[in-house]
């Protein structure tokens, strides 16, 4: 299954455009994964067409979301395979379309979305959905995170190496892969969510791994690797935002930054002396 995404920090237009309307009614039912969906609408918004050769209603849809996605919580996992994204950090929301003809409202359409904090460029204009069929709420790239024989990860919240978002079906395998080595550790998908994953199998942080998502039909389907980089002399920062695809991402600082700025000055007589009989220039 596709779900279909919204990044509600851009703009997530619902256009109602039919021959022949009045008007036209969005309907939104906001519940969060695992609940029933609500049996009347959390909000319902409506319009009149502008004019009769004008048919065209848009809605925007993402402030009404953005009420209901809370990131209050940093669940760090850091050994559990397959465990869940907490429920509060994205909704899921059921949108009715209807149109208005004679004084009644005919439903067109209902499509259940997956809403996230996330956003897009504004190149990417309204809309955004960042092109993954099965997304992975992280880049793929190479990472770094902080390794050090002193350290305790298991123990210390901050030296661990941090979690990846994805939406995950029956059947898909995660792999790490240890970088020296060539060691391996799986798991498979046992139920349809969305997960909140581990980026480096607790028996590789010395050495660091590849993780590697796979389809049931076992196609590559998304990758990336996490290197381990020990820092001797200079105090790390961990930094852990919401990203542009509305997930908890922890990224290291390493070494240090310094800037200097370098100054000269000039002295300026603002009370220059003319003389009583002096003459000067207004024009000048």
């Amino acid at each position: 299954m596709i779900i279909n995404r919204i990044f509600a920090r851009s703009p997530y237009i619902i256009e109602i455009n039919e021959i022949g309307q009045a008007g036209s009614k969005v309907e939104l039912y906001i519940y969060y994964n695992g609940t029933t969906p609500p049996s009347s609408p959390s909000y319902t918004l409506e319009k009149l067409i502008p004019a009769s050769n004008n048919t065209q209603t848009l809605y925007n849809i993402s402030p009404y979301l953005m009420e209901q996605i809370k990131h209050d919580v940093f669940n760090n996992n850091y050994s559990t395979d397959g465990g869940l994204l907490g429920f509060n950090q994205y909704v899921l929301v059921d949108v009715k379309r209807y149109k208005l003809v004679l004084n009644t409202y005919v439903l067109l359409d209902t499509i259940t979305y997956w809403a996230y904090d996330g956003f897009g460029y504004y190149s990417q204009g309204y809309n955004p959905s960042h092109g993954q069929a099965m997304p992975v709420h992280l880049d793929e790239m190479d990472y770094y995170f902080w390794s050090d024989a002193n350290n305790n990860p298991s123990l210390n919240q901050l030296e661990q190496a941090g979690t990846f978002t994805a939406y995950l079906e029956v059947g898909w395998t995660v792999k790490y892969t240890q970088l020296q080595t060539g060691l391996t550790h799986s798991y498979t998908i046992s139920a349809d969510n969305m997960y909140n994953l581990y980026r480096v199998y607790p028996n590789y942080y010395l050495t660091g791994n590849k993780v590697e998502i796979f389809t049931p039909t076992s196609v590559l389907s998304w990758t990336a690797t996490f290197n381990p980089m020990e820092e001797c002399r200079y105090d790390v920062q961990v930094v852990d935002f919401i990203n542009m695809y509305g997930a908890w991402q922890r990224e290291f600082f390493f070494k240090a930054s310094f800037e200097s700025l370098a100054t000269t000055t000039t002295e300026f007589n603002l009370m220059q002396t003319i003389g009583l009989f002096g003459s000067w220039d207004t024009k000048a």
